[in-house]
C-alpha cells in the first residue's frame, strides 16, 4: 500500500495532506490504520493499554463503511433503473425517478478513486437483477 494518492488534478496526496481524509476517507482509514500497526510494532513510548489492533481495525471500517455504502447505492440505482424499465406503463415511474437522484447523490458524495477497483459493476448488477426477478416472479 502507497502512502500518496494521485488525484485527478495529478496533484499527490500523502498521509499528512489534511484533505485526504475529506476527498479519500477508504484510502485514509487504511493508511492510518497502518500507521497505527507500525507504531504497535515499534512499542516505544506507546502506553500497554492502548489496545493498537482493535484501534486500527475500528479505522479501516471507517473505510469499509463508506465502501459498503457506495457500492449499496450503486445497487439502489440498479434496481430502481429496472423498476422503470419493469413498470414503465404504470403510475410508478416518477416514483423511482424520484429514488434515483438521492441515491446518486449518495453516490457521488462517497465514491473516491481509491474504490474504483474494489467495486465490481457487474456484481452489483447481476445482484439487482437477481432481485428484481425474485421481486417479480410471483407478479
Amino acid at each position: 500500500m502507497t502512502n500518496q494518492l494521485i488525484t485527478r488534478n495529478r496533484s499527490v496526496k500523502t498521509m499528512s495532506d489534511p484533505t485526504l481524509y475529506d476527498d479519500e476517507l477508504l484510502l485514509w482509514s487504511e493508511q492510518q490504520a497502518a500507521a497505527i500497526r507500525k507504531l504497535g510494532r515499534r512499542g516505544r513510548n506507546v502506553p500497554n493499554e492502548l489496545d493498537i489492533e482493535n484501534v486500527a481495525e475500528e479505522i479501516e471500517s471507517v473505510g469499509r463503511s463508506e465502501l459498503a455504502a457506495a457500492k449499496s447505492h450503486i445497487r439502489l440505482v440498479f434496481l430502481d433503473l429496472i423498476k422503470l424499465f419493469v413498470e414503465a406503463g404504470s403510475e410508478a415511474p416518477p416514483h423511482w425517478r424520484g429514488e434515483i437522484v438521492p441515491f446518486h447523490s449518495e453516490i457521488v458524495g462517497r465514491y473516491a478513486p481509491s474504490m474504483r477497483q474494489r467495486i465490481d459493476v457487474d456484481e452489483l448488477w447481476r445482484s439487482a437483477r437477481e432481485q428484481s426477478l425474485l421481486a417479480y416472479e410471483g407478479a
